[in-house]
């Protein structure tokens, strides 16, 4: 269990990590803009996928992890549910507060 609180510590900051790089190429992305002709829009682009990618893997690694810390005495079953359910919903208002809004998804 030790052990396990040292990996979800380990995935909870490389997550604020991810979050804080996500926010800042994000925020430039704002004010480049897809179709501007000022920089180029598809390079951050890409860099906003990947990073978004990274964070979402360590966001469910961590609520994955978490189920198990939180929740010792439940089932497999029962952890399974809780983690997917929250990795799914987050994993949600994630893509749809940052990435799906601008490749015009909505």
């Amino acid at each position: 269990m030790k052990t396990l609180k040292i990996v979800l510590g380990v995935f909870l900051i490389l997550t604020l990590l991810f979050l804080g790089s996500l926010i800042l190429i994000f925020n430039y992305f704002n004010s480049v803009g897809n179709y501007s002709n000022r920089g180029n829009g598809s390079g951050v682009f890409i860099e906003l996928v990947l990073f978004e990618g990274i964070f979402l893997i360590c966001l469910i690694g961590s609520i994955s992890i978490s189920s198990i810390v939180l929740l010792p005495k439940s089932s497999n079953i029962i952890r399974f549910i809780v983690a997917t359910s929250l990795s799914v919903l987050t994993a949600y208002f994630v893509l749809a507060l940052t990435f799906l809004p601008y490749i015009r998804f909505w």
